[in-house]
Parts: structure tokens; C-alpha cells; sequence
């Protein structure tokens, strides 16, 4: 049994412009789908930590972490992940693709009808079930 990979993803809001989403890059693992900003968590590394980091590397941009939107696990075929889900919002900077990726502001209504990520798709859906970005 392969060991769980623990994953952050930020749920960015934009009061004007919806929630961030990116577009892997075709070349990658589940190229061309869509799943919120975020990484793998480092060893010894705090979840919000990690979160700003990869955050700071994929987009270039520093954001507030802010409350716990939602925890899912996943299988899959390379491992098992355990992905938190962050509401966040940038503190500084416009983000700007790193490392290839398509970046979009997509309304919370129009998500659930975009081509996600497996595990994105259901942290999405346990957000919305747990109340919406502002919970219960």
C-alpha cells in the first residue's frame, strides 16, 4: 500500500473575479484538467506553510491563508493523496503562470461544470455540501 501524500490547495477568492483555477499542462500527469493552486506538503512542513509556498512558486503571488474549507482523500493509479482545501486570498502581487499552467477566474456556480481534477472535483463538492466558501 503506497503512503499518503498529504496535498494543499487554495481556494482563491476575488471579490470582482471569482475563484482561480489552473489548466495542468498537457504533458503532465492529467494534463488538461482543471484543479485549484497548491502542492505537496515537505516533511516537517506546516499545511498554511507549505500552502503559501507553492502558492509563492506556481504563481508569484503571496496570499493569506485563511480557514479550512474542506479535507478529501483520493485514490490515485501513482498514490493516495489527502487534499486540504484553504479559502485564501492574495495579499500581494498579480499571479502569473510558473511552471506552465493556464490560469483562470471562473464563478463558484460555473466550477462544477469544468473538466476538475478527480480530487478537486470532490473537494469542490465537499465545500459546497459543507456549506459554500463561508460554511454552514
Amino acid at each position: 500500500m503506497k503512503a499518503m501524500v498529504e496535498v494543499v490547495a487554495a481556494i482563491i477568492k476575488d471579490p470582482e473575479r471569482g475563484l482561480l483555477l489552473c489548466r495542468r499542462p498537457p504533458e503532465k500527469i492529467r494534463g488538461g484538467l482543471w484543479e485549484f493552486p497548491g502542492g505537496k506538503v515537505e516533511s516537517g512542513e506546516d499545511l498554511k506553510e507549505a500552502l503559501s509556498r507553492e502558492i509563492r512558486e506556481e504563481l508569484g503571488v503571496e496570499i493569506n491563508v485563511g480557514h479550512l474549507l474542506g479535507v478529501v482523500d483520493h485514490d490515485y493509479p501513482e498514490g493516495r493523496i489527502r487534499l486540504f482545501g484553504f479559502l485564501s486570498e492574495i495579499r500581494q502581487g498579480t499571479p502569473r503562470s510558473l511552471e506552465g499552467q493556464k490560469l483562470s477566474w471562473v464563478e463558484p456556480e460555473e466550477i462544477s461544470s469544468l473538466d476538475l481534477a478527480p480530487a478537486d472535483r470532490r473537494l469542490w463538492q465537499a465545500i459546497v455540501e459543507n456549506g459554500g466558501l463561508y460554511g454552514p
